[in-house]
């Protein structure tokens, strides 16, 4: 027992030891001129500016003094929490690289981290503040050369160092890198970051008149599908779009649009009916004309069923014959018709030519139920029409048929009424016979001979 305690007490004086060691070897090297007790973390820039989609760095640099090791670090955003954790593998750097820019990920983000020897977060100062932006043309009016001056702004700076690509009607301009250009001829302009084509501007029309245009004053439509009604709208890039609809005559408002796709005002109407039929108008104002501005006389749509139609009505063998998918307004010249005879889809080799059937020359086997329908819109056939072909003699190919069927009914017919009063004639003759056996004549009392049963019996 006595030796134990002897080593207790040797290694409990060793261990005081060895922290005494401990103490004065750091207060060593704090005293050291460059060493620190506690770290830093320094943001070379406080404002990032990024293009909506593309990635961006923010530039981090972080020490620690020789005491101690590196236990844990983080990036964080404000009002959000931790973005992501941090290793220590690319001491001493700290940069965040954030891809595929939204509008969410605008914010101020910092840095943190703590050691063995600082174990309370080490920060540094207010972060970085990160601002995400679209491209956008904007424009202004140069002196009297009738040239407009564009730029390719932002709602943040991007900085110095890019390069920027226009396009006129969608097609690139060649020789016109910077952020601003001149331009003098009236067009739809939009622009990119070079390396970010795909990250376009929405096309903005320079030196345009406000104005609704309709491709097509008449669009036809066919019942239980969709139609598109084309428009195209405009206005000045120094002015803003506020707000548009689309309404009906004598109905009114039938829609609101929203700027999403700037010039495109197209109206789509699904599972199309007879009440939509009717003459149909797009408006819209801005911050520089706050009253409507709307385009001539609308679009008039109307609604179509289809309808067979055969011609000439009454056709014998060997005729020509031609049958017609008629519609009240005129479909799409793209248009394909599909035939079918008896719901069957026709597969022969009869000619087809924009909406109508040949039958040439037509014969019996052409005889039955036939039905039409507007390729992609299968399910929207036409009510069946029925097609009798006659022989050349004048008889129709169904015609005797029907007439045999009707003459032997007809003669079915008669045999039963005939039969039904024969019998019921002998059903009423022969009780009458027997009760007459029985009664006294006032003359004689009954019938002497057999021959006298007989003759009453013929009588009845």
């Amino acid at each position: 027992m006595l030796k134990l305690n002897v080593k207790l007490y040797y290694y409990r004086q060793r261990a005081m030891c060895c922290e005494d060691v401990y103490v004065v070897v750091t207060f060593v090297l704090l005293s050291l001129p460059g060493v620190q007790c506690g770290g830093s973390v320094t943001y070379s820039s406080t404002r990032v500016c990024g293009l909506k989609g593309t990635s961006v760095l923010l530039p981090c640099r972080y020490e620690y003094s020789l005491i101690g090791h590196y236990i844990r670090g983080e990036w964080y955003k404000e009002k959000t929490g931790r973005v992501r954790e941090h290793s220590d593998s690319n001491y001493p750097h700290c940069s965040l690289q954030i891809d595929k820019l939204s509008a969410e990920h605008a914010g101020v983000y910092h840095f943190q981290f703590y050691t063995a020897f600082h174990q309370s977060w080490i920060r540094g100062g207010s972060g970085i503040r990160v601002s995400v932006t679209d491209l956008s043309v904007k424009e202004a009016g140069v002196g009297s050369q009738k040239q407009t001056e564009v730029t390719c702004s932002a709602s943040c700076s991007l900085g110095s160092s890019h390069q920027y690509v226009w396009y006129k009607n969608g097609q690139p301009i060649q020789n016109k890198t910077t952020a601003s250009i001149l331009i003098s001829e009236k067009a739809n302009y939009s622009c990119a970051v070079r390396g970010y084509e795909a990250l376009r501007s929405p096309a903005v029309c320079v030196q345009c008149e406000r104005s609704v245009t309709y491709s097509f004053p008449h669009v036809c439509g066919l019942k239980g599908a969709s139609v598109v009604l084309p428009c195209t709208y405009e206005y000045s890039g120094a002015d803003r779009y506020i707000g548009g609809e689309w309404y009906k005559e004598k109905s009114g408002r039938v829609r609101e649009h929203s700027n999403s796709s700037y010039f495109d005002c197209s109206l789509e109407i699904d599972t199309l009916s007879d009440k939509h039929s009717g003459v149909y108008h797009f408006q819209f104002y801005t911050t520089q004309h706050l009253s409507w501005i709307t385009g001539g006389s609308g679009i008039t749509l109307s609604v179509t069923a289809l309808q067979v139609l055969i011609n000439p009505e009454l056709v014998k063998e060997g005729e020509r014959l031609t049958l017609t998918c008629n519609t009240t307004c005129s479909l799409s010249n793209n248009s394909t018709f599909i035939w079918y005879k008896n719901g069957q889809p026709l597969t022969s080799k009869r000619t087809t030519r924009d909406n109508k059937l040949q039958l040439n020359p037509v014969s019996s086997e052409d005889s039955g139920n036939y039905s039409c329908a507007v390729r992609g819109h299968e399910g929207l056939s036409s009510t069946a029409v029925f097609l009798n072909v006659t022989y050349s003699g004048g008889a129709s190919v169904v015609l005797p048929a029907v007439t045999t069927i009707v003459v032997i009914l007809v003669v079915l017919v008669i045999v039963g009424v005939v039969c039904f009063w024969r019998k019921r004639a002998h059903m009423q003759c022969e009780p009458t016979e027997h009760i007459y056996q029985n009664v006294s004549h006032p003359r004689r009392e009954m019938p002497q001979t057999d021959m006298e049963l007989k003759g009453r019996r013929m009588r009845c």
